[in-house]
């Protein structure tokens, strides 16, 4: 038994919510260059430098999300 489809309207609310409230999508959108696999960055230097970027532009700890 299948129940209503979801309207397209809150789909769409739902999708760009998701985008707008990912920080990570964000960070990697305004700070990481892209689109080849010969691109290399250490995990360690990469994830400090998302640290300090939440910090600077959202005002809190990237970890927990809290100001």
């Amino acid at each position: 038994m299948k129940g209503l489809d979801d309207p397209p309207e809150v789909l769409a609310a739902t999708a760009t919510y998701r985008e707008e409230a990912d920080p990570l999508n964000d960070f990697l959108a305004e700070r990481c260059v892209t689109g080849s696999d010969n691109y290399r960055v250490k995990g360690g230097k990469l994830y400090a430098a998302f640290e300090e970027w939440y910090e600077r532009e959202r005002g809190g700890d990237a970890m927990t999300g809290a100001a």
